[in-house]
Parts: structure tokens; sequence; C-alpha cells
């Protein structure tokens, strides 16, 4: 019974700090945490594809529509910015 339950209590804290050290990797390497621009000063991630969006509908460049398509181009489902890594 001690065998089984110091088993038991092991594999606890081996999932626990799998857990924490996974999650922690992740919180790290998210590649919308912060707007990032490409080498020509355009979007290169969705978080700052969004706001130059929404600065352009403000701005009257462009309207909701416009702004929204190019949301679901980049962003979309098969955006093209998912894969994209810039230098």
């Amino acid at each position: 019974m001690k065998k089984k339950l110091g088993l038991l209590v092991w594999t606890a804290i081996v999932a626990a700090v799998s857990f924490t050290a996974g999650w922690k990797l992740h919180l790290d390497r998210d590649p919308n945490g912060s707007p990032r621009y490409g080498s020509l000063g355009l979007p290169a991630n969705c978080r700052a594809l969004i706001h130059a969006n929404i600065d352009g509908w403000r701005s009257k460049d462009f309207d909701a529509l416009e702004a929204l398509g190019s949301i679901e181009r980049n962003c979309g489902v098969v955006g093209s910015l998912w894969s994209y890594r810039p230098e």
C-alpha cells in the first residue's frame, strides 16, 4: 500500500511540474503576445494587423468591410500570418 501511495504522489508531482513547465514555455512563445512588425513596417502578427485595421477604419482610410476582409484574409482559419515568421 505504501509503495502504491508513493508512486501516486510521485506521479502527481511529475504531472504538476510538467504542466507548469509547458504552460510557462507556451506563454513565453505567444506569437500574438505583442504587436510585431516586419522590416518594411508591415504587421507581422495578427495583433499588429488588427491594430492597423482599427486605426485605418478610425481614420476613414477604409471601411469596416475592407478591415474585416483584411483580418479574415490574414488572420482567419487559413490566414497568411499564422505561419509567417519575420526575420
